[in-house]
């Protein structure tokens, strides 16, 4: 039987919400099953407001737009993430600066301290990039497989120096730090996904979640075609289509239901992988940051990257899925020529290291068969 990566986990409640959209006819994406939906994400994380949209890219890219990311400027970013994140940069025109990563995979907030310090300057509000003498206008750090990122001092120094924080939180919906506070909720603007592998899945969707009443009205505005004159069919800005269905909206509370056993299962897997895994000589399990409680999404095996094929080529001739750490995206056709700032001993990072089965169904017997391949080795 084939062991998959992510799957979602789906009974009774998904179809009983559903049944009651369609009977109230709210399928389409207005509808009091949306406010529902959103105003759950939003008890669950303690954020004021949300807006639900059709993926976690739409919400990126609208969410960007909205912090006020021009043509010709900046957003700093992580080069280990997916894709999605540095191509909305480019929706806007804007230029990626690619900063490497810490021991949980996330951008160095080190580096992120000493780039802003070091190579750039401030001027009239704003800070600007001394080689370039282009506008940093915002920085994407992103809560890579749910660990949350170090924030507390990159936080301090963007407020200082106006750069807009936009959280890609699309992998840690559950993540909190141990002051309480949820991911996405300590920069200006913070991003879920609820695409179909992620611990909550309403198939495919996306929320955008802030503090800041003012920009999550405009993200509404702006996801659905930017209506002024909804009669008058009168659009004051260039919108997008990136609204919500009510269907989605219906499936994802069927989830939300579960959310305590989902997150539960998730530790207790990965509490299981970790106990097997770290005894096995050349094998570790990435460890979660201590000042954080991890959803723990994804488990990620770490080893010699030297081992990467052999391994991989063991676990798809047992029929189980893994994936591999993305490319790092300085190294993509499209953004080779971006800025990059200390981005060294990558290697270990994305050739030492791929995502092991993690989902929430995933049987102890699974799990023992993953590891006794790790055995063998």
């Amino acid at each position: 039987m084939k062991i998959s990566i992510s799957e979602p986990y789906v009974n009774g409640e998904e179809l009983h919400e559903i049944k009651n959209v369609i009977k109230k006819n709210e399928i389409s994406s207005y509808g009091k099953v949306i406010t529902k939906f959103e105003k759950k994400i939003n008890k669950i994380t303690n954020i004021k407001y949300s807006v639900a949209c059709s993926s976690g890219t739409a919400a990126l890219h609208t969410a960007l737009k909205v912090l006020g990311v021009k043509k010709n400027d900046e957003v700093l970013v992580p080069t280990i993430t997916f894709i999605a994140t540095i191509n909305v940069i480019k929706y806007l025109n804007a230029h990626p600066i690619f900063f490497g990563c810490d021991e949980y995979f996330n951008i160095d907030h080190r580096d992120v301290i000493e780039f802003i310090k070091k190579k750039t300057f401030f001027k009239n509000g704003y800070s600007f990039n001394k080689k370039t003498k282009r506008k940093i206008t915002a920085i994407i750090p992103v809560h890579i497989w749910g660990n949350a990122a170090n924030l507390s001092e990159i936080c301090k120094i963007c407020k200082k120096r106006n750069i807009k924080i936009l959280e890609d939180a699309t992998e840690a919906f559950g993540t909190f730090y141990n002051n309480g506070k949820s991911v996405g909720s300590l920069g200006d603007i913070g991003v879920f996904s609820f695409n179909g592998n992620k611990i909550i899945t309403t198939g495919n969707g996306g929320a955008i979640v802030s503090n800041n009443r003012s920009y999550v009205s405009k993200c509404r505005y702006f996801i659905s075609q930017a209506t002024d004159d909804n009669i008058k069919y009168l659009h004051n800005e260039i919108g997008f289509n990136y609204r919500f269905s009510g269907l989605n909206a219906a499936f994802g509370l069927g989830q939300l239901k579960k959310f305590k056993f989902y997150m539960d299962r998730k530790k207790k897997i990965h509490k299981i992988y970790k106990d097997l895994i770290d005894p096995i000589p050349n094998f570790s399990l990435l460890n979660n940051p201590k000042y954080s409680k991890n959803n723990n999404w994804m488990n990620i095996l770490q080893f010699d990257p030297k081992l990467q094929n052999k391994i991989i080529k063991n676990f798809k001739k047992n029929n189980i899925q893994t994936k591999f750490v993305w490319l790092p995206n300085h190294q993509q056709v499209s953004y080779k020529d971006c800025e990059k700032f200390n981005i060294r001993n990558l290697d270990k990072f994305f050739k030492g290291a791929i995502c092991l089965p993690s989902s929430v169904n995933l049987k102890k017997k699974d799990i023992f068969r993953v590891v006794n391949i790790l055995k063998n080795l």
